[in-house]
């Protein structure tokens, strides 16, 4: 069983970034509700997915495109979009650019990390989902809005200043909103690849067993076990490795992904 007496001062900060990623949606059927189609990427030949939930009437739809890594039904996404359903708008989920599925059928780069490339990758997927919707909804979708967080965001703002072409035609959108937007990708990274060390300010003594201690904690919160907690029980310490463990596990399905021979070359 997991101790969950918490031995040390905490980190606000970390804490919400934990949080965002332990949120997840009210209603266990609302996933079920979600219909899910695909649509063909011209510069990949291949087909992405995407899921959505539609209004019975006309209504303002809310593209939706999760933090880095995740997946369109990871909980954090699937909860932004019952969020935004809930209140009486469509919701469009799709993964993120770092995600194995949007790098095997929608990505032009052999890995996501630069932006302009993601960016118009990411637009394009979405004039072409938003294509599709109004072919198999007439009718049903009003203005457009694009809401996304951290890497997702980020995305999203480079779409919101890109200019129109006449090139490639694009979809243009009303409104955006980005959430915990990271403002200097390379100290992003950086900090993230730190706090995966973080486990090394334990005592040799005691860092196996803090660490076992801490992801049974993680285990029993992803159980619901902890869901009437103000705060996470997850010391600085904790906080810290876990958000570095996460981004090490993240980076090692993104290199997996591209090294599997199913992404495409630039």
């Amino acid at each position: 069983m997991a101790d969950f007496e918490l031995k040390g001062n905490q980190d606000n900060a970390l804490l919400e970034t934990l949080q965002s990623v332990f949120s997840t949606y009210k209603d266990l059927h609302f996933p079920d509700r979600g219909k899910t189609r695909s649509v063909l990427i011209p510069a990949t030949g291949r087909k992405l997915r995407f899921i959505f939930w539609l209004q019975s009437s006309n209504a303002p739809v809310v593209y939706i495109v999760p933090g880095l890594g995740l997946h369109r039904l990871a909980q954090p996404s699937v909860a932004m979009a019952e969020l935004v359903y809930k209140n009486g708008f469509p919701a469009v989920c799709v993964s993120s650019t770092f995600n194995s599925e949007f790098m095997e059928h929608a990505s032009t780069a052999t890995l996501p990390v630069y932006l302009p490339v993601d960016g118009h990758d990411m637009h394009v997927a979405l004039t072409e989902i938003d294509g599709r919707l109004n072919t198999l909804y007439p009718n049903r979708l009003g203005r457009r809005a694009l809401m996304g967080y951290s890497m997702g965001g980020l995305h999203f703002l480079f779409i919101a200043v890109t200019p129109p072409t006449h090139l490639a035609p694009l979809i243009t959108f009303d409104r955006t909103v980005a959430i915990n937007t990271p403002v200097r990708l390379l100290h992003g990274v950086s900090k993230l690849d730190e706090f995966y060390r973080a486990a090394l300010d334990w005592l040799s003594s005691e860092r196996i067993d803090n660490i076992q201690n801490t992801f049974m904690k993680v285990a029993a919160l992803s159980k619901g076990a902890l869901t009437l907690q103000t705060s996470l029980p997850f010391n600085t310490i904790e906080s810290t490795f876990l958000i570095g463990f996460t981004f090490r596990l993240m980076l090692r399905d993104i290199i997996s992904a591209a090294s599997d021979g199913s992404i495409r070359e630039s």
